[in-house]
């Protein structure tokens, strides 16, 4: 969820309003703690399972094989 919707008090708080009338548990923080949570989290992403990105000399390397061996990728 995008920070400026999370953060956005009211929406949070018919989010919340109406997951609890679905049988949703209620939240166990406030929106204070919530919002500063978000803030903190924010701060320093974590990307778990991004991929890794392939290194530009391999790349160069490739292309430069492929440019010898007349490959026309």
């Amino acid at each position: 969820m995008p920070a400026n919707i999370a953060l956005d008090a009211d929406y949070m708080t018919e989010l919340r309003r109406r997951e609890s009338l679905m049988g949703f548990p209620g939240p166990s923080k406030s929106q204070k703690e919530f919002s500063d949570e978000i803030v903190q989290e924010a701060e320093n992403p974590i990307l778990e399972g991004a991929p890794k990105l392939p290194d530009v000399r391999d790349i160069e390397q490739s292309c430069l094989d492929n440019k010898k061996r007349g490959s026309p990728r």
